[in-house]
């Protein structure tokens, strides 16, 4: 945004997830606006010891429980059955609020866990 204000609001998901939005229709986020967001949300995570940029994790829903394990322990836990293949997984490389919406928690057949061997 090259210093203009954006038009952004937030969500806490299954009151785990941080959602973060900009309505780019009224102005694009530029890098300087997507890096300070980067900062802050660092501090965050620094001073809460929140892991919140640890992509080594998968979060998916369990008998309507919302659990986060290391994506190695996942991966494993699946290949061996202890978890079952009739979970919802939760996918955060959503770059849209569109997609998020519509492919944030996707059933196991649908989710890039389907592709654990």
């Amino acid at each position: 945004a090259h210093g203009k204000p954006l038009s952004s609001s937030f969500k806490i998901e299954k009151n785990q997830f941080i959602i973060i939005c900009v309505d780019e229709e009224k102005e694009m986020a530029s890098g300087c606006s997507i890096d300070a967001l980067g900062k802050v949300m660092r501090e965050i995570d620094e001073e809460y010891q929140l892991g919140l940029f640890d992509r080594m994790k998968a979060s998916f829903i369990e008998n309507g429980e919302v659990k986060t394990l290391k994506l190695n322990d996942f991966k494993s836990k699946v290949r061996n059955g202890e978890i079952s293949k009739d979970i919802q997984v939760f996918d955060f490389s959503k770059n849209t609020y569109l997609e998020f919406i519509g492919n944030f928690l996707l059933p196991f057949d649908r989710s890039w866990a389907a592709g654990i061997k």
